[in-house]
């Protein structure tokens, strides 16, 4: 099996883990490459594996420098939380074993792309615009599929998948979305409205984010790692991108297994 490394080589044990890894695989595949920045493309490698160190930051980084390429990535867990990095560091040989055996099940994660000003930006987990580091509020309306769906003063508005309803999409109030559904979740950032609540909408809705005119410093962040800032009056447009991002799975733990085990839901201390 053709395998490529990739790494945030700038967070702290990941070369030492690569380099662990790098002479392990050497004995059990062909490594075709190794990428430690977070910017590379990682597209027309030649890889069949892709195995990731780092935390959930770092695939969410190839999950955008693939774009949809069908390469299924497994991760290596050096950051926090780790929902969407399967391995952890102390068992990584034994499960990248399994993977090599073909023992794993590829789960398909929507994605979304993000269009303004003649630029596309996809994403694994969402889409946000927000005021940058200024003063003020904005003035955001959003519509699906063209009809106005709510308008609201307030810091900004969340566009989030399935996959990242666990992530900023939480932290604001948003809903928990099973990784099976094909739909957005739209959620109000610090909206000046006691009716400004979470919207969920199909995958297929065209939903645009409008900034009014007279706003100051308005950008849109994607995945919390692509920042573009924005000359009101702006429009942003996001749908689902034409292709999942393929996912590892080696436990058989269900997602909300994790998320109790990751979010504390179990009582335990």
């Amino acid at each position: 099996m053709k395998v490529l490394v990739v790494g945030d080589g700038k967070k702290p044990g990941v070369k030492d883990a690569v380099e662990r890894a790098l002479e392990w695989l050497g004995e059990r595949a062909e490594v075709c490459g190794v990428e430690l920045s977070r910017d590379g493309d990682l597209r027309e490698r030649g890889a069949e594996l892709i195995v990731s160190f780092g935390g959930d930051g770092t695939m969410l980084s190839v999950a955008r420098r693939l774009r949809g390429e069908r390469v299924p990535v497994v991760g290596v867990n050096l950051g926090r939380v780790g929902f969407l990095a399967e391995l952890e560091l102390s068992r990584s040989f034994e499960g990248l074993e399994a993977v090599l055996a073909g023992n794993y099940r590829v789960s398909e994660r929507m994605m979304l792309v993000a269009r303004s000003g003649g630029e596309e930006i996809v994403g694994l987990n969402d889409a946000v615009v927000c005021r940058a580091a200024r003063p003020g509020i904005l003035t955001v309306e959003v519509l699906v599929g063209g009809e106005r769906a709510i308008v609201f003063l307030g810091d900004g508005v969340i566009v989030s998948t399935p996959t990242g309803s666990t992530g900023y999409c939480l932290s604001a109030g948003g809903p928990i979305l099973s990784e099976t559904l094909h739909a957005l979740a739209i959620v109000p950032l610090c909206a000046h409205s006691l009716s400004a609540r979470p919207i969920i909408v199909g995958a297929d809705d065209v939903i645009e984010v409008v900034v009014g005119p007279e706003d100051a410093g308005p950008c849109l962040v994607v995945d919390g790692q692509v920042t573009r800032e924005l000359a009101p009056p702006a429009r942003i447009e996001v749908t689902r991108f034409d292709a999942p991002f393929r996912l590892v799975e080696l436990t058989s733990a269900s997602r909300l297994e994790i998320a109790r085990k990751k979010l504390h839901w179990t009582g335990d201390e």
